[in-house]
C-alpha cells in the first residue's frame, strides 16, 4: 500500500492468506511508524513504535497475538480539543 504522494504505507508478508513475517507501517515521510511481526496471524515477537522523527517511542512484546510487555519511552501529549466559539452551550436549548 502507498500514500496519495507515493510513499510507502505498508509493508507486509503473507503466508497461505496469513499475516507472516515482517510488518512495516511508514509515515508519508517515508520513515518507519511501527515495526513488528506476525506469524499465523498473530503478533509475536517485540513490536516498535516511533515517533516521526525516528525515534522509538514505546516497545511492545507479544507472544501468540498476547501483549506480554510494554515499555513507553516518549510520553505522549494528548492533544486538547479547542472550544468553538460558536457552539451554543446545551443548556441553552
Amino acid at each position: 500500500q502507498y500514500h496519495e504522494n507515493g510513499e510507502v504505507h505498508l509493508k507486509a508478508t503473507y503466508k497461505d492468506d496469513m499475516l507472516d513475517g515482517p510488518y512495516t507501517i511508514f509515515y508519508d515521510s517515508g520513515k518507519q511508524a511501527i515495526s513488528g511481526a506476525y506469524v499465523a496471524d498473530k503478533r509475536n515477537g517485540d513490536w516498535f513504535f516511533y515517533t516521526t522523527s525516528g525515534e522509538v517511542k514505546k516497545r511492545q512484546l507479544y507472544k501468540n497475538g498476547d501483549l506480554i510487555k510494554e515499555q513507553i519511552f516518549i510520553e505522549e501529549k494528548e492533544e486538547e480539543i479547542p472550544e468553538s466559539p460558536n457552539i451554543v452551550p446545551f443548556e441553552d436549548f
